[in-house]
């Protein structure tokens, strides 16, 4: 599966939830959502440099991505590896 899908089956969940995840707020979650559209939107355009056959763009959108996933994990507590 496509890392972004995995991040909006997660947001899909937290959205569904009643509650919110214990130590989580509205401001977490909505956090969480902003930073997902701005992977989903790295991600995307790293793969489409790919199909392009531009790897340099590809890796440098894929690298900016980086930090912004491992943000976001930590947020949802994800453990690293998890995906």
């Amino acid at each position: 599966r496509r890392l972004h899908v995995h991040l909006w089956d997660l947001h899909d969940e937290l959205t569904a939830m009643k509650r919110l995840p214990r130590g989580m707020d509205k401001t977490q979650v909505a956090s969480a959502k902003s930073s997902l559209d701005t992977v989903v939107t790295l991600w995307d355009e790293a793969s489409s440099a790919h199909d392009k056959g531009d790897l340099v763009v590809a890796v440098s959108k894929a690298t900016d991505a980086k930090p912004v996933i491992d943000s976001l994990m930590t947020a949802l507590a994800i453990p690293a590896g998890a995906m």
